[in-house]
């Protein structure tokens, strides 16, 4: 299986699991509002294409961890929301880790972008003064890689995609805590709280990078019982009467 629809492989696996089966079914209502066909990429090929296909409508640069070509093998997945035209209008990806050290250790030695390949950049180097990235270990998911076309903005992205992401992951992965590197721009702009993120450190001083240069990112992050507490709460306002 490389691709399918993301409702019916999220439902399988969340059965049993009311929180993250009712936020699969109100993905599942957004996506339907918004005439929006969900789809499950299980291998990364075919997103480096995308996302070099809508740079022009400002989506960032693709992470290593995302481009096959960088980063081989390991688990990670992408989600792509397409119109009733075909067009791609969203993407959400994740990528499982299993941190024998610590996160910041990782974004040190640059295996949390290129796993066991050779850097990309000849004198590319990271370093992470966020306290907390210390304590972050063991089963751990990168979730990124957030587009919204323009015809698309405003319409829910940042609220349901990240969530959606982080719930099918957990359901595949278990795993302990979910994190994200960010311009600082997007924290200003209020998109890492719609997101859902409350934790966030600074910084992440990425150089030398052949795909992205020098940046400056900031860590955000939640673990297991934060992203139910998050999932649960959007499934209740979602009960609210507007």
């Amino acid at each position: 299986m490389t691709a399918m629809n993301v409702f019916s492989a999220a439902r399988d696996l969340s059965q049993g699991h009311r929180v993250y089966g009712e936020l699969v079914d109100y993905a599942e209502d957004w996506a339907r509002r918004n005439g929006l066909s969900l789809i499950l990429h299980a291998e990364l090929s075919g997103l480096p294409e995308v996302n070099a296909a809508y740079r022009h409508l400002g989506w960032f640069g693709l992470m290593p961890m995302f481009n096959p070509a960088r980063f081989g093998g390991g688990e990670a997945f992408w989600i792509e929301g397409r119109d009733e035209q075909g067009r791609c209008l969203t993407v959400q990806a994740a990528r499982h880790y299993h941190l024998r050290g610590s996160l910041t250790e990782s974004l040190e030695d640059l295996s949390l972008f290129y796993g066991n390949a050779t850097p990309a950049g000849a004198e590319e180097s990271c370093t992470c003064t966020v306290p907390e990235a210390a304590r972050i270990t063991g089963s751990t998911v990168y979730s990124g890689s957030t587009f919204a076309h323009p015809d698309l903005r405003g319409r829910g992205v940042a609220k349901v995609m990240p969530r959606l992401s982080r719930a099918l992951a957990w359901l595949l992965w278990r795993q302990r805590t979910t994190f994200s590197m960010v311009d600082p721009i997007l924290i200003e702009k209020g998109v890492v709280q719609a997101y859902g993120y409350k934790n966030v450190g600074h910084q992440v001083a990425w150089r030398g990078s052949p795909d992205q240069g020098d940046i400056d990112l900031a860590l955000v992050w939640m673990d297991e019982d934060e992203a139910l507490a998050d999932a649960s709460q959007i499934i209740e306002s979602a009960r609210v009467p507007a």
